[in-house]
């Protein structure tokens, strides 16, 4: 979620300030490891925000959260779901709940 904060560092209660998105993908090269295991992590951008923030505020990535993630091998032609959702927050807000 992209809000809206004003120059008191508060979140205007306005639907027009705050943007929820959609799907997001990133890719990497990994080699294998120890025993074929591999270890290693994968930076994925939260989705861009298309929210414009008036003069006096400033646009923030209050939290992200990331779900239905799948991993593929390329390589050897692989998938994996990962089960859950992997969230953080930057900025609290009670829409980050």
């Amino acid at each position: 979620m992209s809000a809206c904060i004003n120059g008191g560092n508060n979140h205007p209660q306005a639907a027009n300030k705050e943007a929820f998105e959609g799907p997001v993908s990133g890719s990497g090269t990994f080699a294998s490891g120890k025993n074929g295991q591999i270890t290693a992590s994968l930076e994925v951008p939260p989705p861009p925000s298309p929210l414009a923030c008036p003069n006096g505020q400033r646009l923030v990535l209050a939290c992200v959260t990331y779900s239905n993630i799948t991993l593929t091998d390329t390589t050897n032609g692989v998938s994996a779901d990962v089960q859950g959702s992997v969230s953080r927050t930057f900025f609290p807000l009670p829409e980050c709940g």
